[in-house]
């Protein structure tokens, strides 16, 4: 019995989707790696105010920032890297 004949084909996805998810993960990467550095610097390293509606400083030191003890962001760093 022959088993290569039923064995679908593949195909790669098209161009724009992988330039797009290159891109998306490049944008992901730099977040992460900014907001990790934030972490370790301080929050007057952010680039947006400690006042106002959205307050950046809380809520990267907020409880909910973080994961089993390690900040949300330092997960982003090998899982964008493997993308």
């Amino acid at each position: 019995m022959d088993t290569d004949a039923a064995a679908p084909a593949t195909s790669s996805p098209p161009r724009a989707l992988r330039i797009s998810i290159l891109i998306l993960s490049l944008v992901g990467l730099g977040l992460s790696t900014y907001l990790s550095i934030a972490h370790f610097a301080g929050t007057q390293i952010l680039a947006c105010s400690s006042g106002g509606f959205v307050n950046c400083a809380q809520v990267t030191t907020s409880s909910q920032s973080y994961l089993l003890g390690v900040p949300v962001a330092f997960y982003g760093l090998p899982f964008l890297l493997a993308s």
